[in-house]
């Protein structure tokens, strides 16, 4: 995007507002769910090297932290692929790969609503439910 120029208007798809905005709101999403993330692995591995059994809310929080990144993730692919208007949907364009990627990661069982339920249930006093 930063090199395209929309061929109507002849101005760079960078220099519009609605672009901009967008791939700020991605570069924050994805250093936002990257810096839980590594908070909570830093965590969990401290944890495990200990030889300590992991807590009901570190399990709950690193779960919430993985299935946060995913929809952060999705989410940040989202906000570029549809700011690149509708050069995003030509196969040839590498955005188009990653948001079909992205999308089928946050299929898996550990991208659903459980996953939040169960850190819902933690972060609310109550026993960590059946793991999936």
């Amino acid at each position: 995007m930063a090199a395209k120029v929309d061929r109507f208007t002849g101005t760079e798809l960078r220099e519009r507002l609605t672009v901009q905005e967008r791939v700020a709101k991605a570069e924050a999403a994805v250093r936002s769910a990257r810096a839980f993330l590594y908070e909570m692995v830093h965590e969990v591995w401290g944890t495990v090297l200990q030889g300590a059994p992991l807590t009901e809310q570190q399990i709950a929080l690193f779960r919430l932290a993985n299935t946060h990144a995913m929809a952060a993730s999705a989410q940040a692919v989202a906000l570029v692929y549809h700011a690149a208007c509708t050069t995003a949907i030509i196969t040839a364009n590498p955005l188009e790969r990653f948001f079909r990627d992205v999308h089928v990661a946050i299929q898996h069982l550990y991208a659903s609503p459980e996953e939040l339920y169960q850190a819902g249930r933690v972060l609310l006093g109550l026993p960590l439910g059946r793991l999936i």
